[in-house]
């Protein structure tokens, strides 16, 4: 690779742990250059997806649920990152998100969480999750569905040493500013989504949290030492008193910057900028949106021979003149 091209930056994404927002964080920042990877069309096409995004010098950046012992197509010099969340309130989340949004697909080739399932019912039957997932991506396994073993695990925790990023959900602030500053990304606001609520509000049954922890122990302790390394890289970080502060303006942009303290003007004063660049942000895609339905609709008139949109409208408001 040429020595004045950055490294490419690949995101492993495990499911529900806040990939939606790095999504679309990446997506900001690096435009065409950024490729997702999709499960779309099966395991094969996700290996070919990333070889493919190796050898394309244009590809800044990757990010989706491939595992991270694909690595062996990526260039040498590639810079990982990924997120971590305790395992029960991932599948927790997982099963909530197939019960509000039923028209999601599952992945890994395996179905959605029909309506109407427990999550008893669904974590105890073995058809809809994989267990140990986490360990299944960050392992040197050639594939996710080959079954996890503690020789996987170990693998698992050697390997959090080569990501330079490794965040947590449950500490998301914190984990964006990291990410944000690690990779030489702009300061931004990037709300979080596709988030998920607690079906009703009903507490998960003892017998179901610890059939989810029974089904993923490896992942318990892989979570553990992902903490452990997201604490040693936060104490690293926050040697430079503008990483708290960042922290401390995501914190309060992304709560609406309540009335602070006057010490804390500051913070203020940069939460309310970041709200309002992100907005800027939003109207610019809205736009986009509307002019890139406007060329599709043209297209579409030009194929049926009708007139455009701009003649149309002339012959629309000529017409309005004369009746007035």
């Amino acid at each position: 690779m040429d020595s004045d091209t950055p490294p490419l930056l690949a995101t492993v994404h495990i499911q529900r742990t806040g990939g939606t927002t790095l999504e679309n964080l990446l997506v900001r920042h690096f435009g065409r250059a950024h490729r997702k990877i999709s499960w779309k069309n099966g395991w094969d096409d996700v290996i070919a997806q990333v070889r493919d995004a190796g050898g394309d010098p244009a590809t800044r950046s990757i990010r989706g649920h491939f595992p991270f012992s694909l690595r062996r197509l990526l260039p040498q010099d590639t810079r990982f990152a990924t997120f971590f969340r305790d395992p029960v309130r991932r599948i927790v989340s997982h099963y909530d998100l197939f019960q509000q949004h039923p028209n999601v697909a599952g992945i890994y080739g395996l179905p959605a969480v029909p309506q109407g399932v427990s999550l008893e019912e669904a974590v105890g039957s073995g058809e809809y999750f994989l267990d140990n997932v986490m360990t299944r991506m960050l392992s040197d396994a050639p594939s996710p569905f080959e079954e996890p073993t503690r020789e996987h695990l170990a693998q698992a925790i050697r390997n959090l040493e080569t990501f330079d990023v490794v965040g947590l959900t449950e500490r998301y602030e914190e984990s964006l500013v990291l990410f944000q500053r690690t990779f030489d990304l702009p300061f931004v606001m990037q709300p979080r989504a596709n988030a998920t609520q607690r079906s009703g509000a009903a507490e998960i049954p003892a017998s179901t949290i610890e059939l989810i922890r029974d089904r993923n122990l490896l992942d318990l302790e892989l979570y553990a030492a992902a903490l452990a390394r997201f604490d040693e890289l936060v104490a690293t970080a926050s040697t430079d008193p503008a990483f708290t502060f960042d922290v401390d303006v995501l914190r309060a942009a992304a709560r609406g910057v309540p009335r602070l303290a006057d010490r804390d003007a500051a913070v203020a004063i940069r939460a309310l900028v970041l709200q309002a660049e992100f907005e800027q942000y939003e109207r610019r895609q809205e736009t986009t949106k509307l002019k890139s339905k406007l060329e599709r609709l043209e297209r579409r008139m030009q194929k049926r021979g009708q007139p455009s949109l701009k003649a149309a409208l002339r012959m629309r408001f000529a017409g309005s003149r004369k009746r007035r």
